[in-house]
């Protein structure tokens, strides 16, 4: 896992939908990032996440990818208990694609 306390200061953007977005440069491949949310100079933590880099370029290796698309969460009214999460997390896939209304939740 890869660590460090670099500051970066994400203004929302308008055109955007105010989302607030970020490149991050000169990651290491295949490697475990933690990283925690903070607003402003808060030192409260908003949300705490985890990623992996891809591995090195044209080099064989395996991978474990998800797939998800349209789920209904008209159905639950208001989507309060969808189990599927679980198994996401159960799962820990590499990357996931979440493609069609899955990506308004």
């Amino acid at each position: 896992w890869m660590t460090a306390s670099n500051k970066i200061n994400m203004e929302p953007r308008p055109e955007s939908n105010n989302a607030a977005l970020i490149t991050i440069d000169n990651l290491d491949e295949n490697t475990h990032y933690v990283y925690e949310l903070r607003l402003y100079n808060s030192t409260t933590v908003v949300a705490r996440g985890q990623f992996k880099t891809a591995p090195v370029p044209f080099k064989a290796g395996q991978f474990e990818y998800l797939l998800t698309s349209c789920m209904n969460i008209e159905a639950h009214k208001g989507y309060p208990d969808q189990p599927v999460w679980d198994h996401v997390l159960e799962k820990a896939p590499d990357f996931a694609i979440m493609a069609g209304d899955t990506v308004y939740l």
